[in-house]
C-alpha cells in the first residue's frame, strides 16, 4: 500500500507536498510499463534462475526482506482484527501472492489476491507492474515468510492486466487481473462487486464490509506472521476524503473502524491488493482492493479502497483478455521448490550393475512439463532411460563403473523454464594386482593337522568383498569350503585322495562387477623308508663294535619330515607301511639318522625305523641288517 500524506493542515499544500512525495515513492517502484487495454505488452520476464530450493534466501524471518518491500509499495495488512484459523477451508479464495523481480538485486514482495473464478484474480494496479514473476500460496492455513514456498500448492501467473489510467503519482485507477498458470480448484470463490453495489456504498448505505490480509497486523512488527487477518469496517469516506487530497468516492471507498482514541481497524503493510468484502444473502462479493492509507502509521486513518463495481466494463475486458494475453506472452516462470533425488531399487545404498536407478523429479510450481536427461561425466551425449510415472529411470551398465552420473530436469513452461540436477557416482568394478597364493600348514607329524590359508591378491575398487571357494582340481564344482583357510581333516584329505591338488578361487566383486584369481597347492607325498646300510668289512660276518650304520630313506617332497628309532631285533626283519612291532626293544635316545654300533648289539640285528609325515598324512617303514651285531 502507498502511504500519503494526510491531515487538513497537509490538504491546502497538499499539491507540492504530495507531488514530492509521490516522487520519492516512484523512485522505490521498479519502472513497468502501461498495460494499454486494447494492445496488451506485458514484458515478457526473464527464467529466474532457481537455486538448490527456492529463490528466496534461506534464514529466519527477521533476516529477510520477504515482506518490506522497500521497491513496491505493497504494504496493507489488517490492523486489530482477528486471526482467520482455517482460512484454506473457510476462505480460500483470499490468498497470499509472492512476487519475485527479475532483477536479482531486487526484493521479493507479497501482496493479497482474490480468487474469483478457477483461473481469475483481482488485486491492485500496483501490485501488478514489476518486472517479475508473480506465485500463489495455496492450500495453507499459515505461510513462513521467510521461507514462503516450503509448503503448500505454489501457481505461478502467467498473465497480468491492470487499468491503462494507473500511474505511481496518482494511485487512482489501482485495479489489476491476474490469470493463473493452471486452474486453481478451490472450493469456493468470491464474486467481483457489482456497480448497484458501489453505487450503494457511495450513497453510505450500511452494509456490513469486511477487510481481508496476509501481512502486518501492527505498525510496531516489522514483518507480517504468515496469517491471515479480517477486521469488521464501515465506510467511511468523509473522512478519507477529509484526509487524502486525491480521494475519489466514484472510483474509490474509504473504510474502517473507529475505535474512539483517534485510531482506526484498518490495514497495513502486506495486504495490498485484498479484499474488501460486503456479504450479499451470505455471498461474499469483493466491493474494494486495497490501496493506500496513511504515512503516520497503519491505525491513524482509515484505508482507501479501489472500488470494484466502478470499474465493472474494464473488468470484464480485461479479463477477457487475458488468455489470449497469455498464450502470446506468459509470464509464468517455474520454480524448483525441492531438487530432484535419484534413489535406488529398495533404497539400496549403491545401484548394482544391471539394475534401475530412478530420477526423481522433485516438487516445482504447478504446471510445469518436465523433461530428463541423463549424462555420464558430463558427456553431453544423453543416455537411454524410460520415462515413468515416478521419474525417468536409467538401467546401470558397465560404462557406467568409476563413472558420475548426471540426472538433469528441466521443468518448463511456454517461454520459460528452469533446470534442476542431482549427481550420482558409481564406484570402479574391482581389480586385481597380483596373484592369489595359497600357504601350507607348518609341518606336523600329526595326520591331518594344521589348515590351507588363501592370501587374495591386491584388490582396487570401493567397497569391494572378497569370496572364497575350495575345490580339488580335479572336481571343480564340489565345494570343500568357503572361507580364506581351509582346515585339513583327515575326512578331506581322505576324500580328496593322494597327491590331490587343492584350488582356491577368490571372487572380488562390488556393485559394478566381479573378478576371480585362483591359485593351487598339490598335497605333498611322504616317501616310504628301508632298511639300513653301512660300511662293513669284507667277509665279516658281523658287524663289528663302532660300525656306523645309516638309515637310508628315499628323497621325500616338499612339505615332509622324517623321524628316526634303532633297534634291537632277534630276527633280520623288515617292512615298508608299518612300524616297529610291539615290544620291540627300542634303543634309547637313537633319534638320528646314523647309528654307531656297540657290544650291546651283539647277536642282534640292528634295525631303523623311518617315519615320512607331513599335513596331508605319514607313511612308516622299518628295516634291519643282515648281520648281527659283533661282541667286541
Amino acid at each position: 500500500m502507498l502511504l500519503l500524506p494526510s491531515g487538513a493542515a497537509r490538504r491546502r499544500t497538499v499539491r507540492p507536498a504530495l507531488a514530492v512525495l509521490l516522487a520519492v515513492v516512484a523512485l522505490l517502484v521498479p519502472a513497468a510499463p502501461a498495460l494499454a487495454a486494447a494492445s496488451p505488452a506485458v514484458p515478457a520476464p526473464a527464467a529466474v534462475p532457481a537455486p538448490a530450493a527456492v529463490p528466496v534466501p534461506a534464514g529466519a524471518v527477521h533476516d529477510l526482506p520477504a515482506v518490506r518491500l522497500p521497491d513496491r509499495p505493497v504494504v496493507r495488512d489488517v490492523v486489530h482484527g482477528t486471526v482467520v484459523r482455517t482460512p484454506s477451508r473457510t476462505l480460500p479464495w483470499v490468498l497470499p501472492m509472492i512476487f519475485v523481480p527479475t532483477d536479482p538485486r531486487g526484493e521479493v514482495g507479497l501482496c493479497t489476491v482474490s480468487a474469483v473464478s478457477s483461473r481469475l484474480l483481482l488485486t491492485a494496479a500496483h501490485c501488478a507492474v514489476g518486472r517479475g514473476a508473480f506465485y500463489l500460496l495455496l492450500d495453507g492455513n499459515a505461510y513462513d515468510f521467510g521461507k514462503p514456498f516450503s509448503r503448500g500448492r505454489v501457481v505461478p501467473v502467467e498473465a497480468v492486466r491492470y487499468d491503462e489510467a494507473y500511474t505511481k503519482l496518482l494511485i487512482n485507477d489501482d485495479i489489476a487481473v491476474m490469470r493463473s498458470a493452471v486452474p486453481l480448484g478451490l472450493s469456493s470463490y468470491a464474486k467481483v462487486g457489482t456497480p448497484s453495489l458501489a453505487s450503494a456504498l457511495r450513497r453510505g448505505r450500511t452494509l456490513p464490509l469486511s477487510l481481508y490480509g496476509w501481512g502486518r497486523w501492527s505498525d510496531r512488527v516489522k514483518y507480517p506472521d504468515g496469517h491471515l487477518r479480517t477486521a469488521s469496517l464501515r465506510q467511511l469516506n468523509s473522512v478519507a476524503r477529509a484526509t487524502f487530497y486525491s480521494f475519489d468516492d466514484r472510483r474509490q471507498l474509504g473504510a474502517g473502524r473507529s475505535l474512539g482514541d483517534g485510531t482506526y481497524a484498518s490495514s497495513c503493510e502486506g495486504d495490498s491488493g485484498g479484499p474488501l468484502v460486503a456479504r450479499v444473502r451470505g455471498v461474499p462479493y469483493v466491493v474494494g482492493v486495497t490501496s493506500y492509507g496513511s504515512e503516520r502509521g497503519c491505525q491513524t486513518t482509515p484505508t482507501v479502497f479501489t472500488s470494484v463495481g466502478a470499474y465493472a466494463r474494464w473488468l470484464r475486458q480485461a479479463s477477457a483478455s487475458l488468455p489470449a494475453l497469455a498464450a502470446a506472452r506468459s509470464r509464468a516462470v517455474p520454480l524448483t521448490l525441492v531438487g530432484p533425488s535419484i534413489r535406488t531399487r529398495g533404497r539400496a545404498p549403491v545401484a548394482a550393475l544391471g539394475a534401475q536407478v530412478t530420477c526423481t523429479p522433485g516438487r516445482y510450481t504447478e504446471g510445469v512439463t518436465l523433461s530428463y536427461t541423463w549424462a555420464r561425466n558430463g558427456d553431453p551425449t544423453p543416455l537411454a532411460a524410460t520415462v515413468t510415472a515416478a521419474g525417468s529411470t536409467h538401467v546401470v551398465e558397465a560404462a557406467d563403473a568409476g563413472r558420475t552420473l548426471t540426472c538433469t530436469v528441466a521443468a518448463s513452461y511456454p517461454r520459460s523454464h528452469v533446470r534442476s540436477l542431482v549427481r550420482l557416482r558409481f564406484p570402479a568394478a574391482p581389480r586385481a594386482a597380483g596373484p592369489t597364493t595359497v600357504t601350507a600348514p607348518a609341518v606336523t607329524t600329526a595326520y591331518g593337522a594344521g589348515a590351507l590359508t588363501c592370501t587374495p591378491p591386491v584388490l582396487s575398487g570401493a567397497g569391494v568383498v572378497s569370496g572364497y571357494a575350495w575345490a580339488s582340481a580335479t572336481a571343480p564344482a564340489v565345494v570343500l569350503g568357503t572361507a580364506s583357510t581351509l582346515p585339513l581333516t583327515p575326512a578331506l584329505l581322505a576324500q580328496v585322495g593322494p597327491s590331490a591338488t587343492l584350488v582356491c578361487t577368490v571372487t572380488a566383486s562390488n556393485s559394478m562387477g566381479s573378478v576371480q584369481v585362483a591359485a593351487g597347492l598339490m598335497l605333498p607325498t611322504p616317501s616310504a623308508g628301508v632298511a639300513p646300510t653301512g660300511a662293513v668289512p669284507a667277509g665279516a660276518g658281523t658287524l663289528p663294535v663302532g660300525t656306523v650304520l645309516t638309515c637310508s630313506v628315499t628323497s621325500g617332497t616338499p612339505g615332509t619330515a622324517t623321524t628316526y628309532r634303532w633297534a634291537r631285533l632277534a630276527s633280520p626283519l623288515s617292512a615298508v607301511g608299518s612300524g616297529f612291532p610291539a615290544g620291540t626293544a627300542v634303543v634309547a635316545g637313537s633319534t638320528a639318522s646314523t647309528y654307531t654300533t656297540s657290544r650291546a648289539d651283539s647277536g642282534h640285528y640292528p634295525a631303523c625305523e623311518a617315519v615320512t609325515s607331513s599335513w596331508a598324512g605319514a607313511t612308516a617303514s622299518f628295516g634291519a641288517t643282515s648281520l648281527k651285531g659283533a661282541a667286541s
